[in-house]
Parts: structure tokens; sequence; C-alpha cells
């Protein structure tokens, strides 16, 4: 028996049309191996295909998967998934867990469905730039990048009748029909819902994860939510407040703590802004007075001198304004950044803190005695 077949002895092995099989092989879905132009396929391959090749409905329940003890994954990441599987497990029908920007939220959209989704999976991103990185993420065909092959979550054997995962760019329904998981964001799903929305049996999904979903107001989810009215829904964000400042809805079943993800090293990204004006106004003893950098440097080593200068108006707002215009400039890639500004005292942070707020952001005071 030869090791390699053709396309159309594959084809009549696996008892299947042509065309079909020349789909699924062109789209990374069969094992196979192309020599100049043609396809050629192993028995072994298509024997083990077969056999992963698991119901849509059964596929997260029943493959084989390593998540609780797998020394790859974050902190973070395996205690969300327990919580997830605990509360879901009970019959809880909205959760929310709240992780610091850099714990791994994509990966743990990755591993969400797992013993818990009994069907298709929707993911809503809330843009395009972010909708592009999970679908590297969860896309088993790019073998730099899947998150279930980088960290062993999923053996190679396991892999080979899915999961698999397509967007609704295509504009084919017939590709949802045949994948485990449907990515979009939040606008190409609602804002037409005609379009895709009402195509979508109610009972199509029984899942739906939610990353950042601190970035929308609650009328576009809700009207995704209320169309699948009978699927678990979990949102994912870095905070429980929306960016109209509203709470999300839902039960917080998690949240790691930003001075943890810091401690073990999650948060590491970190980029340093100096804000150096080249005149600084500092009132002392009722006197109000201009000085130059020089000026500054030459009084620095006076302790009255540089903890007036940290606690004046005018230079909190100095930096404060400096330091959201490059948050700004960094929101623009995407990604959700958040800031740390230090005080020198509580009552300083407090200070800091009700300049963010009057600017339209939302901030908070975390100190020592801070309890969890």
């Amino acid at each position: 028996m030869n090791q390699w077949i053709s396309l159309e002895e594959a084809a009549a092995y696996l008892n299947l049309g042509k065309t079909t099989l020349y789909g699924l092989t062109r789209d990374g879905k069969v094992p196979s191996k192309k020599i100049g132009k043609k396809w050629v396929f192993s028995r072994q391959d298509l024997d083990a295909w077969v056999n992963a090749s698991r119901p849509i409905e059964s596929f997260f329940m029943d493959v084989g998967v390593s998540i609780d003890e797998n020394p790859q994954l974050r902190e973070p990441q395996i205690e969300a998934y327990m919580r997830a599987y605990d509360f879901f497990s009970a019959g809880g029908k909205e959760a929310i867990i709240q992780l610091p920007v850099g714990c791994g939220k994509s990966g743990l959209a990755s591993l969400i469905p797992f013993g818990i989704s009994k069907g298709r999976v929707l993911i809503i991103s809330p843009n395009l730039t972010i909708k592009e990185g999970l679908l590297e993420t969860l896309d088993i065909t790019n073998r730099q990048k899947c998150f279930w092959r980088k960290r062993g979550v999923l053996a190679s054997k396991d892999m080979l009748g899915g999961p698999y995962v397509c967007t609704l760019d295509s504009g084919n329904l017939s590709v949802c029909n045949d994948s485990h998981i449907v990515l979009t964001n939040v606008h190409q799903l609602a804002t037409n819902a005609d379009k895709w929305l009402k195509k979508f049996d109610p009972g199509f999904f029984d899942l739906i994860i939610v990353d950042e979903a601190h970035h929308a107001p609650a009328s576009s989810w809700q009207q995704v939510f209320d169309w699948f009215t009978d699927a678990k829904i979990l949102k994912l964000t870095a905070t429980p407040f929306r960016s109209d400042g509203k709470s999300i809805g839902g039960d917080k079943i998690y949240r790691y703590p930003f001075r943890k993800a810091t401690i073990n090293g999650y948060i590491k990204r970190v980029k340093a802004s100096y804000v150096a004006p080249s005149e600084l106004t500092f009132t002392a003893k009722g006197e109000t007075k201009v000085y130059t950098l020089t000026d500054v440097l030459k009084m620095k080593t006076k302790d009255w001198f540089s903890k007036g200068i940290a606690l004046s108006e005018v230079c909190n707002q100095n930096i404060v304004d400096n330091s959201l215009e490059k948050l700004e400039e960094l929101r623009e890639t995407g990604t959700h950044h958040q800031l740390i500004a230090v005080g020198c005292s509580v009552d300083h942070a407090r200070a800091i803190r009700s300049l963010y707020v009057e600017r339209g952001y939302k901030a908070e005071v975390i100190y020592a005695q801070l309890d969890e």
C-alpha cells in the first residue's frame, strides 16, 4: 500500500466528493501535503483525522485538553477558567471576568469554550485590530501564533478535526456552519442586524464571549444577547465599567488584582514618559515665582522645595494632561492600554485621581493598606 494517495483516491477512501475534499484541503481542515500543484494524502493521517472529527455540538465537551495543570499557562488564565467552568456548570448565565491588561485575555478566550460550550462559540471583539489578533490566536493552521499549539493546550492529533475559526468577512454563512468558532466585531454584527444577526438561528451559538466588554455601550451588546437568548455569556474586561461610565451587566466571578499582576511580571511593557517644561510656576509662603529648570536643579536637594513642586496644582495638571495625551496615542493601536500615576502620598494620589476624573477618565487610588 502506497504511503501517499492522490486527491481522487483520498476522496474515495473517505467517501467524500472530490470538490468537497478539495475545499476542506485548501482551507487546511484535512491533513495533506502539496507536491508541485497536486495534493497528496497519508492514509494514516486520514484515519487520525476521521477519529478526531467530532460533531461541533460535542467538540468542546469531548476533546482532550490541558489547562488546570499546564505550566505554560498563566495563573490568572487557569484560575479564571476554573471559575468560569464552575459558574456555568452550576447553571450560570452571564459572567464577568476582570483581568488587567497584559494578563492574557486573548489566551483566556481561547480556553473558555472547553468543557463549557455545547456547540458553536461566538467571540465579539471591540474593533478590527483586536479581531485580527484574536484570529491569529485561534487559527490552528497558524503554527507560529496559535495559542493552543504554543501553550500545549491541545495535542496535534486532537487538532486534526478542529477547532476551526472563521470571521463574517467572507459573507458565506455555510462557512459558519462548518466552524466551531465565529469571530466578529460588535459593529459588524449589530449595526446592520438584517445583514448578519437575523440570518443566524437563535440557537446557533451556545456560548458568547465578549472581549474588552467595557468598550461599547450596553445597547451594542444587548441586541446580540436578545437574539441568542439561550446562549451563555462571558464578558472579559480590564475594568467593570463601560465607556459610558455605567457598570457592565453580569455576575463578576473572578478578578485578578493589578498589584498581583505587577508582582508576577505580567505587566511589564510599561512606557515611561518624562514631562520637562522649560519653566515652573511655584508658590511658597504666599509668594508666586517662576523658576527655570536650571533654578529647579540647583534647589532640588532642598526637601521643602522638591515636595512643594511635586504637590503644586500646576505641576499636577501638566503631568496629568501630558500622560493622557500619551495614553491616547497608545490606544490608537487598538489595545486598551492603562496608565499608572505615582503620587507622593495617599492624599496626593487622591488629588491626582480627581484631575483624571475631571477630564472624563475613570481612576482609582491604590495604596499598601488597601484591601484586595
